[in-house]
C-alpha cells in the first residue's frame, strides 16, 4: 500500500511539478481523487512502469484495442487514453444518433468554462503524421483563428480562457452568440458581420429574419428539429454545423469581446454514419481568440506566413501566460506556475509538449484517437474476428 501510494504521488507529482503531491501536506485520498479525475495519461519510461497497477487500482478504463476501433488511429504506446463513457462523458455516453443531441444539450446547457483548463493542441489538427518540415504554419491551425485546442485533463498544460463563452456543442455555441449580437442596439452592430451571418444562413439581413433563424438554431441545438427541418445549411448529416460556420463563429465571438470558446461535448461528424450504443466520437473543443491569423497579416506568400506565425509563437512562450505549468489544486496560484515553452529550440512540434515536462517526450505523437467505438455490435463483434484471424 506505501508502495502504491508513493507512484501515484510520484506520477502526479511528475505530471504536475509545481504541485506538492510528494509531500504530506496533500492527503492521499485528495492525490487519488485527482488521479481518478484524468482522461491522459503518460506511459512514458520514466512513468510507465508504475502506470498500468496504479489504472487497474483505480479501475479505469483505456480506449486501446482489442477493445476499440478508431476511425483515424491509435495513439503510440507511450499516450493512453480514458474511456470518455466512464467519467468524463458518463452524462452523454452511450447514445444513439438523434438521442445524443438531446443528451447533449440536456448534459451540459448550461455550461461554463474555468479560468484555467489542461489542453492538448496538434499541428494541423492531427492530419499530419510526420515531423518532416514541420513549419510553424502547420503548427498553427488554418482559418480565421490559430489555435484550436482539445479539453483534456491529465495533460499537465493549462490554457488559459480568459473571458470564455461554453456551448454544449457548436450549433448551441452559434445560438448563444447570435442571441447576444442580437441584444446589442444595431447601431453598435456590424453591418458586414450581420450580412455575413445572413448570406451564411441564406436569410435576409434583417433582425426579423435573424431572430426566426436565431429560434430554429436554438430548437436543433437541443435536437427537437434536424438542420434540415429547421432549414439550416451547410449541416453534416442533418444535424452538426460544418466548419464553414467557423468564421462566423470567430468574428462574432471577437466583436463580443470573448477570449475563447468552449464547445464542451462537440459531436463529431466523422461518427455520424456509424453511430452505435458503443461511439465514443465525442470532443470537449476550445478554441483561443486571441492571436490573429499570420494569413491575416500583412504576409503575401509561404515565407512571410511562416515568419509571422514563428513570431506568434516566441511571443507566446515569451509571456508565460497563455500555456502554463499548474498545480491543479490551487490552479490560480501564480507564484508557483511557470510557462510552458513549447518550441523544439526555434522549430515546432507536433503534439503540444512543454520542456522539462512529460508531454515533451510525447512531442512527436501525430495520432488524434478522437473517433472511436468499442467493438460491442455485430458488425464490431465480426471486424474484430477478422482482425484476429488476420493477425
Amino acid at each position: 500500500m506505501v508502495q502504491h501510494e508513493s507512484a501515484l504521488r510520484a506520477y502526479l507529482a511528475a505530471v504536475y511539478p509545481t504541485s506538492r503531491f510528494e509531500g504530506a501536506e496533500v492527503p492521499y485520498s485528495a492525490a487519488r481523487s485527482v488521479f481518478r479525475s484524468l482522461e491522459l495519461f503518460y506511459n512514458t519510461s520514466t512513468l510507465g512502469p508504475a502506470l498500468h497497477s496504479l489504472l487497474q487500482d483505480a479501475s479505469i478504463e483505456l480506449v486501446r484495442p482489442p477493445e476499440f476501433h478508431c476511425l483515424d488511429g491509435f495513439y503510440e504506446s507511450s499516450l493512453l487514453q480514458r474511456d470518455p463513457a466512464q467519467h468524463y462523458y458518463a452524462r452523454l455516453l452511450p447514445c444513439n444518433r438523434k438521442d445524443c443531441f438531446r443528451r447533449q444539450f440536456a448534459a451540459y446547457a448550461p455550461c461554463s468554462t474555468p479560468p484555467w483548463i489542461e489542453v492538448t493542441h496538434l499541428a494541423q489538427w492531427g492530419r499530419k503524421r510526420t515531423v518532416s518540415k514541420l513549419g510553424w504554419r502547420d503548427f498553427f491551425d488554418v482559418g480565421p483563428a490559430m489555435l484550436w485546442f482539445v479539453h483534456t485533463p491529465g495533460s499537465g498544460i493549462w490554457y488559459k480562457t480568459g473571458s470564455s463563452l461554453c456551448a454544449p456543442g457548436k450549433t448551441a455555441l452559434v445560438a448563444q452568440l447570435l442571441a447576444q449580437w442580437l441584444a446589442a442596439p444595431a447601431e453598435h452592430r456590424s453591418v458586414e458581420l450581420t450580412a455575413a451571418i445572413a448570406r451564411r444562413a441564406r436569410v435576409a439581413a434583417s433582425d426579423v429574419e435573424l431572430r426566426g433563424l436565431l429560434a430554429r438554431l436554438r430548437a436543433t441545438s437541443n435536437g427537437s428539429l434536424s438542420c434540415n427541418q429547421a432549414r439550416l445549411p451547410d449541416c453534416f448529416r442533418g444535424h452538426i454545423l460544418k466548419d464553414t460556420w467557423d468564421p462566423e463563429i470567430i468574428t462574432l465571438g471577437r466583436e463580443l469581446k470573448y477570449d475563447s470558446l468552449f464547445m464542451r461535448a462537440s459531436l463529431l461528424s466523422q461518427a455520424t454514419e456509424s453511430w452505435r450504443p458503443g461511439h465514443r466520437g465525442v470532443l470537449p473543443e476550445l478554441v483561443d481568440l486571441r492571436p490573429r491569423s499570420a494569413r491575416a497579416s500583412n504576409a503575401v506568400d509561404a515565407p512571410q506566413e511562416e515568419a509571422a506565425a514563428a513570431r506568434i509563437a516566441r511571443q507566446i512562450v515569451s509571456s508565460g501566460e497563455l500555456l502554463t505549468i499548474r498545480d491543479p489544486l490551487a490552479v490560480n496560484d501564480e507564484p508557483t506556475a511557470h510557462g510552458c515553452d513549447f518550441a523544439d529550440g526555434l522549430m515546432p512540434t507536433m503534439r503540444l509538449g512543454c520542456r522539462g515536462h512529460p508531454s515533451w517526450e510525447v512531442r512527436g505523437v501525430p495520432r488524434r484517437q478522437y473517433t472511436c467505438f468499442r467493438r460491442n455490435t455485430r458488425r464490431h463483434r465480426r471486424q474484430l474476428a477478422e482482425d484476429t484471424a488476420q493477425g
